[in-house]
């Protein structure tokens, strides 16, 4: 699993809108990221589908806009 640091850069970008973003703390939360079958953080679950690694806010809006189809 990658490292915490990696959730912590991804917290950073998010900024204001972190606190409307659900997401599990793997480092204090192990077995619920197993149970989620989380293997690398950070992990997006957009529309049923998993996507792997820190994203920029406008990837996040380009993949969330191409799984709704807007």
């Amino acid at each position: 699993m990658k490292s915490q640091k990696d959730t912590q850069q991804q917290l950073a970008i998010l900024g204001p809108v972190k606190d409307r973003v659900e997401y599990i703390d793997c480092e204090t939360r192990p077995q619920a990221c197993e149970q989620a079958q989380i293997a690398a953080v950070p992990t997006w679950l957009i529309r049923g589908k998993r996507f792997v690694g820190v994203k920029e806010l406008d990837d996040l809006e380009v993949l969330c806009h191409k799984e709704v189809k807007k």
